[in-house]
């Protein structure tokens, strides 16, 4: 549902694309970045990790790579703060897990698209008229994207969404825990979500739940 309101169209990628709710934008960062380090580490064999993000980046990914223990290479933007694609690539290496679209897909690594802000925005831009580029799962190599339900999505505060392109990337991550007498928000936010979904303004067919 969230890919589809995003722009993407789920049949196009054999109906693998996945995910789940979370608390908000640090969460989703820190899972998409998890479950790539974890990805990585199974197919490739990588141990020290690499990661390369524009210095617009959030500052959750300076968390992140503190808690997985990752080196983490800011490159500069261009006037219109968009990401130095030339400074990215000088900075690739077989050790690299998060970077920027055709580049991600030609080296084979991960490449995560952080839309917590303008998720929610870019696609109704787009059917205004607007030239939005590709930004989502249409884009060979992106892997997963986070998204905030509670900026742009009118959902209430303490709701984000992970999402991958496929079940094998997001295999990794998941983590059960019993509950523990304490009362979980999560679901609540998630049912919240749903009618705010419904009313958005999409165009075409409607979004099913």
């Amino acid at each position: 549902m969230t890919a589809t309101l995003l722009g993407s169209k789920e049949n196009n990628y054999g109906g693998q694309i996945c995910g789940n709710m979370t608390s908000g934008r640090t969460e989703s960062i820190l899972l998409a970045v998890k479950t790539s380090h974890d990805y990585m580490k199974s197919k490739k064999g990588i141990t020290r990790p690499e990661m390369i993000i524009p210095l617009s980046g959030n500052s959750a990914y300076e968390k992140v790579v503190q808690y997985f223990n990752i080196k983490l290479w800011r490159v500069p933007v261009d006037k219109n703060f968009q990401a130095d694609v030339k400074a990215i690539r000088r900075h690739i290496n077989k050790n690299t897990i998060l970077e920027l679209g055709r580049l991600a897909s030609s080296f084979g690594i991960s490449f995560h698209v952080d839309l917590c802000l303008g998720g929610f925005v870019l696609q109704f831009a787009r059917e205004l008229g607007y030239l939005i580029p590709p930004y989502d799962f249409s884009v060979k190599g992106v892997s997963s994207i986070s998204v905030d339900v509670h900026k742009y999505g009118l959902a209430p505060k303490g709701a984000s969404i992970v999402l991958y392109r496929n079940h094998e990337i997001r295999k990794p991550k998941p983590i059960s825990v019993p509950l523990s007498g304490k009362v979980p928000l999560s679901g609540e936010c998630a049912s919240l979500f749903f009618p705010s979904a419904a009313i958005l303004p999409l165009s075409g067919p409607p979004v099913t739940f």
